[in-house]
């Protein structure tokens, strides 16, 4: 009896050790702290695809390397969140790593005279149309699914194709494609154009923009076309690497320090300065400028009764970042 009931029990053990890690894992359940970007991929860089509202509560699928943005599917659109704009019940660290791989629903026919397209082999599922960008599933062997734009051409040409929910990238060059490719949308020429808007260019491909209630998508550009260096750091506001997702593009010009006032006194003047930057609102899909004004930093100290004699100048902060957020408030999240 005995020698029978040691390997018993460590067998209990282990189907018990391996039911808490099964139930940790499928009861990791996380709600979002505000309206939070779900995005393709675990990083501020990948493009949005969509809103969570505040307080909602979806079940963790996948998780990054370190834990630091988690994997959920919304409403069959799978992407990613910022841990840190979570709550959450269970083990975080109990998910895979790298996502959960989501097979696409069987594909309806597709309509006549639309572009389709076959893999031969399994084809990975990619969130922007480069090898560097986050898979978001798989195609299995022999899939048929319908294209509805394109990047490149030739053979170095990516795919863009629905992909449960949401708008999804494949390697042409390994696909068999039907019909014809270049009736599809230039994804790229559509980007392009959105960079232009500064300079009064529309771009018909780009997002719709409807004013009202929501948030719109802006991309910061600089008045000369370049993507601004605070592009990354807008938040919920902003778009990921396909510019063309911007409903609304910000021209912000260069920064420059204004004189407000001068300060008369019985020895030198105290000139009082101001930095300012000059911002217009432009839809990207007409080329409208429907709102420009002057973000400002923060005002130096008013002059005193009595000042050093060598002082002749006050100066005010830099525009910063939550300076130009405060301004576009009204506009992009009314």
């Amino acid at each position: 009896m005995y020698r029978y009931r040691v390997p018993f029990i460590i067998v209990i053990i282990l189907i018990m050790s391996l039911a808490v890690t099964v139930s940790a894992q499928s009861e990791v359940m996380v709600t979002t702290t505000d309206n939070v970007q779900l995005r393709s991929g675990p990083g501020r860089d990948f493009s949005s695809l969509g809103v969570v509202p505040y307080n909602t509560t979806l079940p963790g699928i996948g998780r990054n390397e370190d834990s630091s943005w988690v994997q959920v599917n919304y409403n069959g659109t799978v992407g990613w969140i910022a841990t840190f704009l979570l709550n959450w019940t269970g083990n975080v660290d109990m998910l895979p790593v790298g996502g959960a791989v989501v097979s696409p629903p069987a594909a309806s026919p597709p309509a006549p005279g639309s572009v389709t397209a076959v893999n031969s082999s399994t084809l990975n599922v990619r969130s922007a149309p480069n090898t560097g960008a986050a898979t978001l599933g798989q195609l299995a062997p022999g899939t048929t699914i319908t294209l509805n734009g394109r990047w490149g051409s030739g053979n170095s040409m990516w795919v863009r194709f629905d992909y449960v929910g949401q708008n999804a990238w494949a390697a042409g060059w390994l696909l068999t494609i039907s019909g014809d490719v270049n009736a599809l949308t230039d994804v790229e020429a559509a980007q392009n154009a959105v960079l232009g808007a500064c300079s009064g260019a529309s771009a018909p491909d780009a997002a719709a923009y409807t004013p009202g209630a929501g948030v719109h998508p802006v991309l910061l550009l600089n008045e000369t076309g370049g993507v601004h260096s605070w592009n990354n750091q807008i938040g919920n506001w902003g778009v990921g690497r396909t510019y063309a997702a911007a409903q609304l593009v910000a021209c912000v010009g260069a920064e420059r320090r204004v004189a407000i006032e001068t300060c008369l006194y019985n020895g030198p003047s105290i000139t009082r300065y101001e930095y300012q930057i000059d911002i217009r609102i432009v839809v990207a899909q007409t080329g409208a400028v429907i709102r420009q004004g002057t973000v400002s930093g923060t005002a130096p100290r008013y002059c005193r009764q009595t000042e050093p004699y060598n002082l002749t100048v006050l100066s005010g902060n830099h525009v910063t970042i939550t300076d130009l957020l405060s301004w576009l408030q009204s506009i992009v999240a009314p």
